[in-house]
């Protein structure tokens, strides 16, 4: 990722302001749970930084299973973890994990309602995160 804003550009993207470059590995299967179509996969990466804040290691994971024709259930796991502190004015060692739920159900062949909700259940130096989203989604 190439970074939009400078260090000049103000506060608002702070330890955003460096380049950065992502390498991941991911893993998937499909199955099926009690006859119904299912999938987990597991992706693991680190993220190289310019600057503060420090590198990242990030694992993520899913769970997906769909009861229904037109229904779509998914568990995900997010998860950031500072390799070492920022060398900025904050010594901050970041670590981060969120939980995700969604539904996502088939309105027509292209068309999806999207609902999520998710939490952050621990973290250092992080955010205490908290919300919810509805969407519309286009299959193509």
């Amino acid at each position: 990722m190439v970074a939009g804003a400078r260090r000049g550009d103000g506060i608002a993207a702070i330890g955003e302001t460096d380049d950065q470059a992502d390498i991941r590995g991911l893993v998937a299967r499909s199955f099926e749970v009690f006859g119904k179509p299912a999938f987990v996969d597991v992706a693991a990466g680190y993220r190289f930084r310019g600057g503060d804040p420090a590198d990242e290691i990030r694992v993520d994971a899913s769970f997906g299973i769909r009861p229904g024709k037109r229904l779509l259930l998914i568990a995900q796991s997010f998860n950031q973890i500072g390799n070492g502190r920022w060398k900025g004015p904050l010594p901050l060692k970041q670590r981060i994990h969120k939980l995700q739920l969604a539904a996502l159900f088939d309105l027509t062949e292209s068309l999806q309602l999207i609902g999520a909700a998710f939490f952050s259940p621990m973290g250092r130096d992080s955010l205490d995160e908290k919300g919810a989203s509805l969407g519309i989604g286009l299959k193509f």
